[in-house]
């Protein structure tokens, strides 16, 4: 799911998006489903759950009616929790339990990062973490996010870089996406597919993640350190 943030006086919604391949003949295109729920209705693990069975429900039907020669995709079973984000207004509070996969410290691998000093905004601009408080089956995120403030319905501070872990059909579907694969991170764990994603902020707007890495060899060590560590935590180290 990818928050839209929304504007006071508004109601605030989020929305999920699913990328997926449509093979018909020799050709590959990528389908584009979205679906939309008022950001109060997400607190209800029922509503969310469901918003997302429909979402690839949706899918499925689109790839059928196009023809797609790809299989269906499996309706989720459960998602994970969303984080608390009263708690999260006092990053200095909050403590992460990812270790080192999922670390403030990883701030400082970003190039050009500068965190501010004292008497520039240094305590509201601190970085803090935020995982997936449970994660499921099929999805695990760490987020580092700098700052806090915000509105209600949307997470505090200013996010910076994210780090996801996608298994099962979520990692199948990056697996056999010609546009979306990563070969170097798009593996199997156990015999089940896995893959491993870093996303950082798009320097002209901090509430979008671009959708490829910049071109430069950080970007890449991060990732990789991130892969190796989340990898070896699995028990699936990576040779």
């Amino acid at each position: 799911m990818v928050p839209i943030r929304g504007l006071p006086g508004f109601v605030m919604h989020d929305s999920g998006w699913l990328y997926v391949p449509c093979t018909r003949g020799s050709g590959t295109v990528t389908l584009n489903s979205t679906i939309s729920v008022d950001t109060a209705e997400l607190r209800n693990p029922r509503v969310r759950l469901a918003m997302a069975r429909l979402l690839v429900d949706t899918t499925n039907r689109a790839r059928a009616r196009f023809g797609c020669a790809e299989s269906a995709l499996s309706l989720p079973t459960e998602l994970p929790e969303i984080p608390d984000t009263d708690q999260a207004k006092f990053p200095e509070q909050r403590e992460h339990t990812g270790g080192e996969v999922c670390s403030i410290a990883a701030l400082s691998g970003l190039p050009g990062y500068q965190r501010p000093g004292p008497g520039t905004g240094y305590d509201e601009s601190r970085p803090w973490a935020m995982e997936t408080p449970r994660p499921s089956r099929l999805l695990s995120t760490c987020e580092i996010r700098e700052g806090s403030g915000g509105v209600r319905g949307t997470v505090p501070g200013t996010p910076k870089v994210a780090f996801v872990t996608y298994r099962g059909v979520l990692a199948r579907a990056r697996h056999e996406s010609e546009k979306y694969s990563w070969p170097e991170y798009d593996l199997s764990c156990h015999g089940e597919p896995v893959s491993y994603r870093m996303y950082v902020t798009d320097p002209d707007d901090s509430d979008s993640w671009l959708t490829e890495l910049p071109d430069d060899p950080a970007y890449e060590r991060m990732l990789d350190n991130f892969a190796g560590k989340a990898a070896d935590r699995a028990g699936c180290p990576i040779s």
